[in-house]
């Protein structure tokens, strides 16, 4: 954290996770924070819900995804880094798929795909997409 902050956090998180069946999981996991900074005197609260799945495809790999949807109400215009975690005032989604597969016993790969999209800002995308042979 930077030097010239001052920041008291209070926080609060439940996972909820559900098997659905040796392959499949999904839930959704929820937090809460209150935080400020008595230096600047900014005060912020983020509320965060987030779903995922999970694929596993035993001895071969896995899929997950998830969103997540954060809720940012602060007394300032702009939320420093540290108290907001990157986000805006207002709404703010993030999203994420990731796969790794072995097809195999010498190729395997993997997948990433991040997106966000925080509230006055243009969508980002991201992407990865990686194969691997040994030989």
């Amino acid at each position: 954290l930077r030097s010239d902050r001052d920041i008291d956090r209070y926080q609060f998180s439940q996972d909820n996770t559900v098997f659905l069946s040796r392959k499949w999981e999904s839930g959704v996991d929820f937090e809460v924070v209150e935080a400020s900074d008595d230096r600047t005197a900014t005060q912020i609260s983020l509320r965060e819900v987030q779903p995922h799945v999970a694929l596993i495809l035993t001895s071969r790999g896995r899929f997950d995804g998830n969103m997540s949807w954060i809720q940012a109400i602060s007394n300032r215009n702009t939320i420093p880094f540290e108290l907001g975690r990157g986000a805006n005032r207002g709404a703010n989604f993030r999203w994420t798929l990731r796969g790794t597969y072995q097809f195999g016993q010498t190729l395997s790969g993997s997948l990433n795909y991040t997106g966000r999209r925080d509230r006055g800002e243009k969508t980002f995308h991201t992407g990865r997409l990686e194969v691997r042979a040994s030989f």
